[in-house]
C-alpha cells in the first residue's frame, strides 16, 4: 500500500524542524542545566562512588565496548555486501568508525556524508553509503527494542510491570523480514529525501545483520555490567537491565533526532533503568563513565583503522 504523499511531506517536515540547529541548541542548553543540577545535588555521593570504581572493570568496560563495535561492524559490513558493495575489513572499518565521529557535528547528517565520500575512495557509490546508513539505523532501532522488550520485563525492579513488552518483541524481530524491511527502508529513504533501494534486501543478509547486532547489544550491556557490579550491584539483578537498558537507552537517541549523538537520552534512561538495583549516584556514575567510554571508544577505532588504511596503502604503493 503506497504512503500517501502529505504523511511523507508532514514526516520530512517534522524531520527538519527536529533535526534543525537551533532545535538541537536549545535541547542541549536543557540537558546540560538538567545534568549538571543532578550532579550538584549527588555530588557526594557521586564522588564516592567514582572513587570507588576500579580502573580494572573501567578496562573491561572499554574492551567490551570495543568487540560491541566489532559487531556493529560485521553488521554493515553485511549490508554493504548484501547491496554489492564487499569490502575488506580494514576498508570497512575506517568508512564506518572515521565516517562514525561525524555524529560530533552540529546536525545530523554529517556521518552519513562522512560515510559518502569515504566509500567512495574504495568504489561505493554514494547512493549505496547512504542507504546503508539508513538500512543500518532502521535495523539497530529494530533490534534495540526487540532486545529491550525481551529482557526488560526480567529486570530487577520491574515486578511484572513490564511483562506486556514482551508481546511486542515478535514485532520488532519481524521487521528484519525482506517483506517488511524493504518498504520500511524505502519509506525512511523517502522521509530523508533519498534514492529507494538498488535491490531488495534477501532474507540471508537481513538475518546475518541480525545476528551481528544481538552479539552488539550483548557486548554494550555487558559494558553496563561491568561498571555496575563494580559499584555494587549484583549481576544477577543487573544483567537484564544492564543489556536491555542499554539496548533501549540507545534507541532513543535515533528517535529523538532532537538529541546530538543521543546526548542526555541515553543517560536519563539508564539511570532510571539501573535504580535499583543501583543506587542513584551510582547509577549516574554508570551512565556518566559510559559516554566518556563510548567517546573514547569511537576515536580509538577511527584512528586505528585510519592509521592501518594508511600502512595499507604504503605497502601497496611500494609493490
Amino acid at each position: 500500500m503506497p504512503v500517501p504523499p502529505r504523511l511523507i511531506a508532514f514526516l520530512r517536515a517534522a524531520y527538519g524542524v527536529l533535526s534543525s540547529r537551533p532545535a538541537r541548541v536549545v535541547f542541549v542548553v536543557l540537558v546540560l542545566g538538567i545534568a549538571t543540577r543532578a550532579i550538584v545535588v549527588e555530588w557526594p555521593h557521586i564522588k564516592s562512588a567514582l572513587t570507588d570504581l576500579d580502573p580494572l572493570a573501567v578496562l573491561g568496560a572499554l574492551l567490551a565496548l570495543l568487540a560491541g563495535m566489532m559487531a556493529a561492524l560485521a553488521a554493515w559490513r553485511t549490508l554493504m555486501a548484501g547491496l554489492g558493495s564487499p569490502l575488506p575489513w580494514r576498508v570497512a572499518g575506517k568508512v564506518l568508525f572515521v565516517g562514525q565521529l561525524g555524529k560530533y557535528l552540529p546536525g545530523s547528517v554529517w556521518p552519513m556524508i562522512a560515510q559518502m565520500e569515504l566509500g567512495r575512495d574504495y568504489g561505493v557509490p554514494r547512493r549505496r553509503s547512504a542507504t546503508v546508513f539508513v538500512l543500518l539505523t532502521a535495523l539497530n532501532l529494530a533490534s534495540a527494542l526487540g532486545t529491550a522488550c525481551l529482557l526488560l520485563p526480567f529486570a530487577d525492579g520491574a515486578d511484572g510491570r513490564l511483562a506486556w513488552l514482551a508481546l511486542l518483541t515478535p514485532v520488532f524481530w519481524a521487521a528484519f523480514h525482506p517483506r517488511l524491511l524493504n518498504p520500511i527502508v524505502d519509506l525512511l529513504l523517502k522521509i530523508t529525501r533519498g534514492e529507494p533501494l538498488e535491490r531488495p534486501i534477501t532474507l540471508a543478509t537481513s538475518a546475518t545483520a541480525l545476528v551481528a547486532l544481538l552479539v552488539q547489544w550483548v557486548f554494550f550491556g555487558l559494558h553496563v555490567l561491568v561498571l555496575g557490579v563494580d559499584l555494587g550491584a549484583s549481576a544477577s539483578a543487573l544483567a537484564a537491565g544492564a543489556v536491555g537498558g542499554f539496548a533501549v537507552a540507545w534507541a532513543l537517541g535515533p528517535l529523538l533526532v532532537i538529541a546530538p549523538a543521543g546526548l542526555g537520552v541515553r543517560e536519563v534512561t539508564l539511570v532510571a533503568v539501573l535504580t535499583p538495583p543501583l543506587t542513584t549516584p551510582a547509577a549516574l556514575v554508570v551512565a556518566l563513565i559510559s559516554r566518556l567510554l563510548m567517546t573514547v571508544t569511537d576515536l580509538l577505532l577511527a584512528l586505528t583503522f585510519y592509521l592501518v588504511g594508511r600502512v595499507s596503502a604504503r605497502r601497496t604503493r611500494a609493490t
